[in-house]
């Protein structure tokens, strides 16, 4: 990498750590010509001294404990109405727990159906998901992109 805006040289494939100061969870970025561009997140095993992979999409481990604590309970139980939520996990409060799930929605994270229940938004669980990563702000490729004139198709990558 190379100056301020991270301009990659000669390389066939990049791979970014990023982490906030102080944090031991961190986000792996993986573009390049000949892989599938990707984004994992991982924890700093201080012990061992490595890094290890963490379960789930990326959005899981950098969204916040209210947040965090709302999405598991609507994926285990989907249909949930901000009280039944409210009555699962006291220790929110009732209008932040109305509140959050309806920026969820507008986040993405959740999906709201005219009756107020609410549901995990599976484009947002799933790896590969097409549209502006959550964790860089970067546009994932379209598929459309892969297949340009006079350009081989397994080989380019945005």
């Amino acid at each position: 990498m190379s100056g301020t805006n991270g301009i990659a040289g000669a390389a066939d494939a990049t791979l970014v750590l990023k982490r906030a100061r102080g944090q031991a969870d961190g986000i792996l970025h993986v573009t390049g010509r000949d892989v599938d561009e990707a984004e994992y997140a991982l924890q700093f095993q201080a012990a061992s001294g490595a890094w290890q992979m963490l379960d789930g999409p990326v959005t899981d481990h950098t969204i916040g404990d209210t947040r965090a604590a709302i999405l598991r309970h609507v994926r285990a139980n989907p249909g949930a109405r901000p009280k039944d939520i409210v009555a699962a996990l006291p220790q929110l409060d009732a209008e932040n727990v109305r509140r959050t799930c309806s920026r969820m929605a507008a986040d993405g994270q959740l999906t709201k159906d005219g009756a107020g229940r609410y549901y995990p938004d599976t484009e947002t669980r799933t790896e590969g998901t097409r549209g502006v990563s959550q964790v860089s702000d970067c546009p994932s490729p379209s598929p459309d992109l892969r297949k340009q004139v006079g350009q081989p198709e397994s080989g380019l990558s945005c």
